[in-house]
């Protein structure tokens, strides 16, 4: 299979290893789009001769291409690839039910997206979605085992307005258990902060998902204490005081955490088992291989599809 994958230039997080992944399974040809062509994808089309590939993947900033849907619905086989389509049901979020809007308007075409009760949503909304868990570079990312000088901390924004139960949360254990809140560039700097930290407090609220920040973390060796989601712990294996130390509310929260204070090495026997399970399931190699599958399903053909495409490519 050929597999073309159109990824957005600078895109935070790099996903490239994940695409790079994927050459083991498919012929794949990865294009780096700037932000000028994203907003003129048409004209970038003309350059590529799209006749060769079995597949497209398209992994663009959203706000850069919800205006093309007309031009997006004649590229055949086409998978979106959108770790940002939770904002579709978060009210706050100026992209509030516009996601679902723009899918209905691209006719046959497959999404990814990183929330399995995401995923389950918008099926039943009629658009062909599947749920890939985000995943976090290998070659980067992992324990040092060096000496953990940061009790509790986070590393993250806290300034995007999907983000205010986040914000509010870590502003509480900050004043209540000395949280460091913590900023680091992307890289080196962010390997050492993460191998730094003891206690990795994750603050997902109201997002329905878990960000890539819980699994990177993890795999740095961090104790991961994450919001609970509902369905997804089960569609990720993360079982609580297992692999991964779970809770609904602050209260919840304080009290584990005098629990794991008292008992430092059951905190150690779940950062281990949290480490093990990010190195076998969180990889970009592993998600590799599950996107690939995702990809390769076959498409029905729609032949008014069909002859969109024709006439837009004479």
């Amino acid at each position: 299979m050929k597999l073309l994958v159109l990824v957005a230039e600078q895109r935070m997080p790099n996903n490239d290893a994940m695409y790079k992944a994927m050459q083991q399974y498919a012929e794949v040809d990865i294009i780096k789009v700037d932000s000028t062509q994203q907003k003129a994808l048409r004209k970038l089309f003309k350059s590529i001769n799209i006749s060769k590939y079995d597949r497209i993947l398209m992994d663009l900033h959203f706000k850069r291409i919800v205006k093309q849907a007309r031009f997006i619905r004649t590229l055949p086989n086409l998978t979106i690839y959108e770790e940002d389509a939770c904002q579709n049901y978060i009210m706050v979020s100026k992209w509030y039910g516009k996601f679902l809007s723009f899918y209905k308007k691209l006719g046959a075409f497959r999404l990814v997206c990183t929330s399995k009760e995401l995923a389950d949503k918008f099926e039943k909304e009629g658009v062909d979605a599947h749920f890939l868990a985000k995943g976090y570079d290998q070659s980067l990312l992992r324990n040092l085992n060096i000496s953990r000088d940061i009790e509790m901390g986070f590393v993250g924004r806290l300034t995007s307005d999907v983000y205010v139960e986040r914000y509010k949360l870590l502003n509480f254990m900050q004043e209540e258990r000395g949280l460091q809140l913590l900023r680091t560039e992307p890289g080196l700097d962010y390997l050492n902060m993460l191998n730094r930290i003891k206690v990795f407090i994750s603050a997902d609220i109201g997002l329905g998902e878990y960000m890539i920040k819980n699994f990177e973390a993890m795999a740095c060796g961090c104790l991961l204490v994450a919001y609970r989601q509902g369905i997804e712990e089960e569609a990720l294996g993360l079982k609580d005081m297992k692999n991964v130390v779970l809770y609904e509310d602050p209260k919840e929260l304080l009290g584990k955490l005098d629990m794991l204070k008292s008992k430092p090495e059951r905190g150690l026997e779940i950062s281990k088992a949290g480490q093990l399970l990010a190195e076998e399931c969180f990889t970009y190699a592993a998600m590799a291989g599950k996107l690939f599958l995702i990809c390769e399903k076959e498409f029905v053909v729609n032949q008014a599809r069909s002859n969109i495409l024709l006439a837009y490519f004479r």
